[in-house]
């Protein structure tokens, strides 16, 4: 029943874009330059900010000079800095884009694009504040002085107050999320009955489970 739950849920994809303050869950990807990154592995700093990446966006540019500048001005104090590549672009393309951008930061590589959709990425050069105590977006928005209030109220303990501010950029297009809901596959009606009925009982909040599977993203977590 297990493997059979694994298959549906890594076909299966959210049926709506996650808000700022949704829990997320865990997840992990590699960068252009092969190495491993887990949002759990942060749980030391402060934030991990991360700026939606496409290399065919002539746009994001100016999204990622500001993105530079806030990196210099806040990863000292403990903000993690990283692009999240959203349309399945191979290593040996994003290592040159990296070297075009001059970058010294990872750009994680999301072949499948599933981090990207359950992180509710819409655009290329919106940018994500996440909480990596508490699998949490604190902030959705531009490059820009929003981004910039929302990482000094977090290194100040204090709640994100403009959590989520519009945003334009290229937009991403999630073919096999299309694909899926052409052929009337459902989360909700398919598969979460399933964890329903064999697996909720442990995998929830405060039970003797490791993990809660009370989510999309958790149980694509939970079960690799």
């Amino acid at each position: 029943m297990k493997k059979i739950i694994l298959c549906l849920c890594l076909i299966m994809l959210p049926l709506q874009f996650a808000i700022a303050n949704d829990r997320i869950g865990d997840f992990a990807l590699l960068d252009h330059n092969g190495t491993f990154h887990q949002l759990s592995y942060y749980d030391d700093m402060q934030a991990v900010v991360v700026l939606v990446h496409a290399v065919q966006c002539e746009a994001l540019q100016q999204s990622v000079s500001g993105f530079k500048v806030a990196q210099a001005a806040f990863e000292p104090r403990g903000v993690e800095f990283m692009l999240l590549n959203a349309e399945g672009s191979t290593r040996e393309i994003l290592r040159r884009e990296a070297d075009r951008l001059g970058l010294n930061m990872p750009i994680l590589m999301d072949d499948a694009q599933l981090v990207s959709e359950s992180l509710g990425v819409r655009h290329a050069g919106e940018v994500l504040v996440l909480d990596p105590l508490t699998f949490s977006i604190v902030f959705r928005g531009p490059v820009g002085a929003g981004l910039t209030a929302a990482i000094n109220q977090v290194l100040a303990g204090e709640s994100v107050l403009e959590a989520e501010l519009p945003g334009t950029g290229c937009a991403i297009q999630y073919a096999a999320r299309d694909q899926h809901r052409q052929s009337g596959i459902s989360y909700v009606s398919d598969v979460a009955p399933i964890i329903a009925k064999n697996c909720a009982e442990c995998h929830r909040q405060n039970s003797i489970a490791p993990f809660a599977l009370d989510s999309h993203q958790m149980v694509q977590d939970g079960l690799r």
